[in-house]
């Protein structure tokens, strides 16, 4: 189940583990063409195995699929802030096509891109 991040926060928690607080940090350095990391690229940057990083997210109460949803819905979020086009912010965060993108912010925030602008 993803969560939509809390704008009060820098990314939508409070005292995040710090397993949690690095990768997130990975996934906010992946350039916004292409999408993110995936679960597999992500482990190999913390040094860990795909299993490993599954379980100490486990512990810690999320999942890779978890946070990289939150980045993305933040990404998503700034770059329709910035004008960009719906189908272009779909493009950047790595979406097939600008449906699958527009289940996923629907999912996320509750209404369309296009409603949010």
């Amino acid at each position: 189940m993803n969560r939509v991040p809390d704008p009060s926060s820098p990314h939508g928690r409070t005292a995040q583990p710090a397993i949690v607080t690095r990768l997130r940090d990975i996934l906010d350095s992946a350039p916004d063409t292409g999408g993110l990391w995936s679960a597999d690229e992500a482990a190999a940057c913390l040094g860990m195995k795909r299993r490993e990083m599954g379980a100490a997210l486990r512990h810690a109460g999320t999942s890779f699929r978890e946070i990289r949803a939150e980045v993305l819905a933040e990404r998503a979020r700034v770059l329709l802030a910035e004008g960009l086009p719906v189908g272009e912010v779909s493009e950047r965060l790595g979406y097939a096509d600008s449906r699958a993108f527009h289940r996923s912010y629907k999912r996320w925030f509750g209404t369309t891109p296009g409603r949010d602008r």
